[in-house]
Formats: structure tokens, C-alpha cells, sequence
């Protein structure tokens, strides 16, 4: 069975134009469109059923326990990895999110993802290298996209900036040259 805000997701999704999807449900709604969209893509691709529409999460939610796993492993080791990964998919907030027609799994799958390209694009500052255009606009792309997904995002992205901003202080010329 469906809840209230499960039902309005799917609703919102049958309008027949992504513009009639933002201008008539999102754009009223505090939620941005992202999830929206997407979960709109999937359903001409998968059909309209429930379980079809749940699924949709279920591959958000898996997508995550692997990026958890890239999270874990960079910042520590490969074992650290194993234990983010499991930890992420035992979450019981996680599990229950997973099973539900709602834009939270993409929100945690963007979080994971964008700090995990955040710290690739942090290694190579902290080593005095000049950082890649290339890592910054994949760093950039999904913290976009974690903010069209849910406009929380913006606090993680805030504390990115900090920690950039309190652990790189004397690297200001190597950002630098990242925009000239």
C-alpha cells in the first residue's frame, strides 16, 4: 500500500511533459525537480505498477551501499570501505527509505557521491597539485544535482566549503589557477 506523500509523487509524475511536472506540482511543493524527473524517465521505461516505482529507489539505495564503499576506501583503506558499505546498507533508515516512492534515496546516493568526489578533488589540493578542471566539474555536476534534488544539500555543500576553506587556507593560489 502507499502512503500520502508516496501517492503524490506518483501523481506528479503522470502528467505527460517534465515542464507540466515542474510548473504544476513541483514549483508549488518545497521539493526541487530532479527526482521528479527522473522517476518520470523510469516509468515510461518500466511501467506504472508499484513494485516498478519502488524499484526505482531500490537501484538509488544500491547505487549508494557502491559509492559508500568508493567513500570508505578512499578516505581510508579497503576494509573501511567493506564497513561503510555495510553500514550504509544496514542502515535502517536507508532500508526503509529504499522501499518508498520518494526523493530521499537519490539525496542520500547525490550526498555519497558528491563527497566522494569532493575528496578526490581535496587529495589532490592537499598534495600542492594544481586540481584538475576535470575532477572539479565532477565534483561540481552531482553537488548541482544534490541541490535539485533536495535543497538540504546545500548544508553539505556548505561544509565542503568550510572544510576547504579551513584545511587550504595557504593553498589559495593553487584554486587559483584552477579558474584563470
Amino acid at each position: 500500500s502507499l502512503w500520502s506523500d508516496e501517492g503524490w509523487t506518483i501523481a506528479s509524475t503522470d502528467d505527460t511533459s517534465p515542464a507540466e511536472i515542474i510548473t504544476d506540482w513541483v514549483k508549488p511543493d518545497v521539493h526541487p525537480p530532479l527526482f521528479f524527473l527522473g522517476l518520470r524517465g523510469w516509468r515510461v521505461f518500466t511501467g506504472n505498477s508499484i513494485f516498478e516505482m519502488r524499484y526505482y529507489s531500490v537501484m538509488l539505495s544500491l547505487l549508494g551501499i557502491v559509492l559508500a564503499y568508493r567513500l570508505g576506501k578512499s578516505l581510508f583503506n579497503e576494509r573501511a570501505g567493506l564497513f561503510a558499505a555495510l553500514f550504509y546498507g544496514l542502515h535502517d533508515l536507508v532500508n526503509v527509505l529504499a522501499q518508498e516512492v520518494r526523493h530521499y534515496p537519490q539525496q542520500m546516493l547525490l550526498v555519497t557521491l558528491t563527497m566522494w568526489l569532493y575528496w578526490r578533488f581535496y587529495q589532490q589540493v592537499s598534495r600542492e597539485q594544481s586540481p584538475s578542471r576535470s575532477r572539479a566539474i565532477a565534483f561540481i555536476l552531482p553537488g548541482t544535482a544534490l541541490l535539485y534534488t533536495h535543497y538540504w544539500g546545500g548544508f553539505i555543500l556548505f561544509g565542503m566549503g568550510l572544510h576547504t576553506l579551513l584545511t587550504q587556507w595557504p593553498n589559495r593560489p593553487t584554486f587559483r589557477r584552477l579558474f584563470t
